[in-house]
């Protein structure tokens, strides 16, 4: 067929390299240079275009002007900025979250799909009290927060023998220094300490049967310690000691409930190890093997956490990734550092060095399609990029060994130091649909590019994958919320370690819930939501009062009845249906009283943020719990990660999309200006 249409002319001769991001804009310069050389009155201005959407003659694209294509590219650019958000409260603060963010429902433009789904601007409206209700952004904690910012704090260190139990072997030499009768006087040094003390009554509390408010009290002041240095770390000091302590506030910051401090403070240790020199290779400064591997170790903990703030909050990185040479950590650590031991006893494998790698593709996910810079690739481009970003992931997961491979169960021999092998799952699930839902939100299958892809047009085969965007999506976020049986729910910083992923996948199941009420797997994935209530009800009740947490219940449980309610009324049309076809097509009305999905309190009504009396109802309906699958993936739905390309993926991919033009459905539209800064504040804490 390809060489037909080459001879015809139809298709010029284009070299084996070419991709289909080249052939689109081939594609393009011939169009335009088609209609500048036509005047109006041409025929082939005029001419049929048959229904697969090309010419019936002459390879011309007819009807177009520069305008209309113009017009097409600002469309295309600005759907990234449509799928932001920039929150203001009632007092003028201001939040961004980017169009990465799992949180994209919660844009104008998510807000509006709801809408159109729902029959409604309830959806709407619920937010718009919520955001009312939110007076500011950040739940401090006095108790700790308070003494920080007066840089009045000095709480003092443990004793020795308790210090002790808190650090490692490699930090006895300089504890025992700090314990002498002239210790050390660097602020670095000073802060390190307390970070390494703090983190480590962290550890001490999580291993506890019950919570120990005095552990956790005694870990805040060991921080407020350290904090209290943050002006003269950021601002004077350029020391490893100094980056080595904002790094552990940093990863101390993200087990907690207000993670906004986070993303500042990795941004300024990332620009102190700029100062010095980190981002570039040690050896070309003399250093020996042992301390040019300890400064990679830094570098690449801060680039770790760096592109993961990124990509799950939608803010751009601190670090350039075209301005490091840095290699990775070594493959074989000269002291063991970083890692694991296989279960056979057969051998070992650098973890930490695969986070590197992986961190490496979260950047690029994040630059190549939610970057500014990538909103103005062609959909050939774009697409093209999809493939290659999650060829690039799979290589990456097929690098772990089976043991705790992403979509393998976790091998027993782990189960006690589980949570670093589960947060990689996370966020490997995470990635995934992350760079799957780019492909989701521009509806490619409905546009001239599938057909050219599909004809086999590109002489660069796509990615197969690219085709089931919209199951993988799914299908990760189911595996995210099967990854909830290995969290502790005792332990708060535990889950807020987690919290964000979780709450993502509800979205995602409850967007295509939305999108495909009558999916075989609809019932199946409600009651996965619930499994991510009773995961938000099981936190502590102090703690849920302390930090806004009844919102956020209240908010996922009305996903939850909107889903329900969703399948119901798609169960109930279906039936009206079978039964209009048995009576021979009859006449016959819907009796199916068409109500709004949600309802919200009227202007002068109490917002309730307790759990409602119609969300409790629809629980008692739906288990507890489904069944533990014996693998991750294991569930009752067939997971797509190594199905070939459905023949059927161009009729079901438009469906799961905040593209929102479903065929065949006109959607109520709303006034964009009217969801200018609708998202919820209280949802911030868990993006960065």
């Amino acid at each position: 067929m390809e060489s037909l249409l080459k001879l015809s002319g139809i298709l010029p001769e284009f070299d084996s390299k070419t991709d289909l991001g080249t052939l689109e804009k081939r594609l393009e310069a011939q169009r335009l240079q088609s209609i500048g050389a036509n005047s109006p009155g041409n025929p082939l201005f005029s001419r049929p275009v048959s229904s697969n959407g090309t010419p019936n003659s002459g390879g011309i694209i007819a009807g177009s002007s520069p305008s209309d294509i113009s017009r097409e590219e600002e469309e295309s650019e600005s759907l990234s900025d449509k799928m932001s958000s920039l929150v203001t409260n009632a007092r003028g603060e201001t939040r961004f979250i980017g169009s990465s963010s799992g949180f994209s429902i919660f844009s104008p433009k998510g807000i509006q799909w709801v809408n159109s789904k729902t029959g409604d601007r309830a959806f709407q409206k619920m937010l718009v009290k919520l955001m009312q209700a939110d007076h500011k952004f950040e739940h401090w904690r006095p108790d700790v927060w308070d003494a920080v910012f007066s840089t009045k704090c000095q709480n003092s260190l443990p004793s020795k023998a308790e210090a002790e139990s808190y650090a490692k072997a490699s930090f006895e030499s300089l504890l025992e220094e700090q314990y002498s009768d002239n210790p050390p006087k660097g602020t670095g040094w000073y802060a390190s300490l307390n970070m390494v003390l703090a983190v480590g009554s962290r550890i001490r509390g999580s291993k506890l049967k019950t919570p120990s408010a005095a552990e956790d009290s005694r870990g805040w002041k060991l921080f407020q310690n350290a904090m209290c240095m943050y002006p003269v770390l950021t601002l004077q000091n350029t020391d490893i000691h100094s980056i080595q302590a904002l790094l552990a506030m940093a990863l101390f910051l993200q087990g907690t409930a207000n993670p906004q401090p986070l993303y500042n403070i990795i941004s300024a240790a990332v620009r102190v190890a700029f100062s010095v020199g980190l981002h570039r290779r040690a050896d070309a400064f003399g250093f020996g093997r042992e301390e040019a591997e300890h400064r990679k170790r830094v570098f690449w903990i801060a680039y770790c956490i760096d592109k993961d703030i990124a990509l799950r909050s939608g803010r751009p990185s601190t670090i350039n990734d075209e301005d490091i040479n840095v290699e990775l950590p070594e493959e074989e650590s000269f002291d063991g550092l970083g890692m694991v031991r296989l279960s056979d006893g057969q051998g070992k494998v650098n973890l930490f060095r695969r986070n590197c790698r992986f961190a490496q593709i979260q950047s690029r996910v994040y630059m190549q399609l939610y970057s500014a810079k990538a909103a103005k690739q062609s959909d050939g481009e774009l697409l093209n990029t999809i493939g290659d970003l999650d060829r690039e992931l799979e290589e990456w997961r097929d690098s772990i060994p089976l043991d705790f491979r992403p979509e393998h169960e976790i091998s027993e021999a782990y189960l006690d130091s589980t949570m670093p092998i589960v947060l990689m799952h996370f966020s490997y699930f995470n990635c995934l649909a992350t760079i799957h839902r780019m492909s989701i939100a521009h509806s490619y299958w409905t546009n001239r590019l599938a057909q050219y892809a599909v004809s086999g047009l590109s002489t660069r085969p796509l990615n197969p994958r690219v085709f089931s965007s919209a199951a993988l999506s799914v299908s990760a976020a189911r595996s995210s919320i099967h990854l909830l049986k290995y969290v502790n729910h005792n332990d708060i910083n535990c889950i807020w370690l987690v919290f964000y992923y979780p709450i993502t996948a509800l979205i995602t199941l409850f967007a295509n819930i939305l999108q495909n009420p009558q999916d075989a797997n609809a019932k199946t994935d409600l009651k996965l939501m619930a499994v991510v209530i009773d995961f938000l009800n099981n936190i502590d009740e102090e703690e849920r009062a302390r930090c806004g947490f009844e919102k956020l219940i209240y908010i996922t449980e009305e996903f939850v009845r909107l889903a329900g309610a969703a399948i119901e009324r798609a169960e109930k049309q279906a039936l009206m249906r079978r039964k209009r076809k048995k009576l021979g097509g009859s006449k016959m009305k819907e009796t199916v009283e068409e109500k709004p999905l949600l309802e919200v309190p009227g202007e002068d009504e109490h917002m309730n943020w307790s759990p409602s009396k119609a969300s409790e109802q629809l629980f008692a309906t739906i288990p507890q719990r489904p069944s533990e699958p014996s693998s991750i993936l294991q569930t009752p739905i067939e997971t797509p990660f190594d199905q070939q390309t459905p023949t059927d993926a161009m009729s079901g991919i438009d469906g799961f999309t905040f593209g929102y033009n479903t065929p065949g459905r006109t959607p109520q539209m709303c006034d964009e200006n009217e969801l200018n800064g609708v998202t919820p504040g209280f949802f911030l804490f868990v993006t960065c």
